[in-house]
């Protein structure tokens, strides 16, 4: 973003006149900043660093509450209450003396324990002759995920080139190269659906370290999903090149010739670990 222009959006006849098909609902176009001012050199950086966080969860409810709960719906339903209130004061009493039996689970403060932060850095140098004008920008983005095993981590680099070949022929040719790595749970999605629908009168782990659901119920705790289920990796390497010759026939009228390859390649390695 540091080295974006302009944005333009085309619609209907507009787009579909140079773009054909392709731009049945119209195309954004992004123009990137060029070379500077003749004989003329600069570098500039820009960076910052922040936190990430949910910004709305559903509301919770603790063990005793939704104990309280459960017998309302019960009561409401005309069935048997599945908690009684001796029950219900001995649970109480037990939270804080024996976790183990009378759990008091927050899922929510448990799968979300990362801090999610992050922090971008931008390097651009600019350079111009009479013949010749460049822009190089190098960017470099490290993101921590909210949930545990959870990052992403990208660099960039983006060269913009403008030559003048002749005192009617210019050349246009930009390359940009990215490289980035992704890491999650394999069980991310699951994880967080659980974090919401798993009661909180479940033991997430014993006090002797063992997690709850480790005997071949791995799907039981999320917690247990994400810290001990594995980690999955994703790699993207993407190039792109645009070039373009543009020949002054006379004032106002110009030919040009474009052409823009592409690369890309994806890998994917996905580790999941049988947690017994």
């Amino acid at each position: 973003p540091n080295i974006i222009e302009s944005v333009s959006v085309l619609k209907d006849a507009a787009s579909a006149s140079i773009y054909g098909s392709r731009a049945a609902n119209g195309v954004i176009l992004v123009t990137t900043k060029r070379g500077g001012s003749q004989d003329k050199f600069s570098i500039s950086y820009k960076g910052y660093f922040g936190f990430q966080g949910a910004t709305m969860l559903p509301q919770k409810v603790d063990a005793l509450e939704y104990m309280q709960l459960e017998n309302v719906a019960a009561g409401n339903d005309g069935s048997d209450l599945p908690y009684s209130d001796e029950y219900i004061r001995e649970y109480v009493a037990g939270m804080a003396t024996d976790p183990d039996i009378y759990p008091n689970t927050d899922w929510q403060d448990l799968i979300l324990t990362e801090n999610g932060f992050n922090h971008g850095h931008t390097l651009t140098l600019t350079s111009s002759s009479e013949r010749i004008k460049t822009l190089t920008s190098i960017g470099y983005l490290d993101q921590t995920g909210i949930v545990v095993n959870s990052s992403y981590r990208k660099i960039s680099v983006r060269n913009n080139m403008d030559i003048k070949l002749s005192d009617r022929l210019d050349m246009k040719f930009d390359i940009q190269v990215s490289n980035a790595n992704k890491n999650s749970s394999p069980y991310e999605g699951h994880a967080f659906n659980y974090m919401n629908t798993r009661t909180p009168n479940i033991v997430n782990q014993f006090t002797t370290g063992l997690y709850n659901g480790a005997n071949g119920l791995m799907g039981n705790n999320p917690v247990l999903l994400l810290r001990e289920g594995g980690i999955v990796k994703n790699n993207v390497i993407r190039a792109t090149m645009a070039m373009a010759l543009t020949y002054k026939i006379l004032d106002g009228w110009n030919v040009s010739v474009q052409a823009t390859p592409r690369y890309i390649t994806k890998n994917n390695h996905n580790y999941k670990n049988s947690v017994t």
